[in-house]
């Protein structure tokens, strides 16, 4: 994916690590798709990717060969599940209140159809949306591909592709 705006060419391990920081520590995360009509749609989202929230989730993160990617949960019925369906692009911000920091990543969505990766994601927790489980017919995933990474920090702004 190009950037709309300058790449950093200088983007350092460090500031990466910041990003990935970010990413783990955030309680929620809010996802972005673009409805039909063409404007954004934005909703807050569990992290999977925090691993104090999500400890049985540690080992498929670790795996991961892009480290900015990640899973989200929805109802396969959902609005946004409808606007994946018509474009794919979608985004997601990363806030941390205390310092500042925030993060956008950019990529692509697609539905998970593998019933036993979906298992492996499962957390009992989310039974009150999903009341049949793991198997319940609405419960959905979506793997998110990250291409893109828009970061702000202490007062530094940075542009770099994944």
């Amino acid at each position: 994916m190009s950037c709309d705006v300058k790449c950093s060419p200088s983007h350092t391990r460090m500031e990466i690590e910041e990003e990935i920081k970010l990413i783990e520590s955030a309680q929620i995360v809010n996802f972005s798709t673009i409805n039909s009509d063409g404007f954004p749609n934005m909703r807050p989202m569990a992290n999977l990717r925090n691993p104090t929230s999500n400890p049985h989730l540690v080992e498929i993160f670790e795996g991961e060969r892009n480290r900015f990617s990640t899973y989200l949960t929805t109802y396969k019925g959902s609005q946004k599940v409808k606007d994946i369906e018509n474009n794919n692009k979608v985004s997601l911000f990363f806030i941390d209140m205390k310092t500042g920091g925030a993060l956008t990543v950019f990529g692509t969505v697609e539905m998970v159809e593998d019933d036993d990766f979906k298992k492996r994601l499962w957390n009992d927790e989310w039974k009150r949306s999903y009341p049949a489980g793991a198997d319940d017919p609405n419960y959905g995933v979506l793997r998110f591909t990250a291409e893109k990474v828009r970061s702000s920090f202490h007062g530094k702004s940075n542009v770099h592709a994944v």
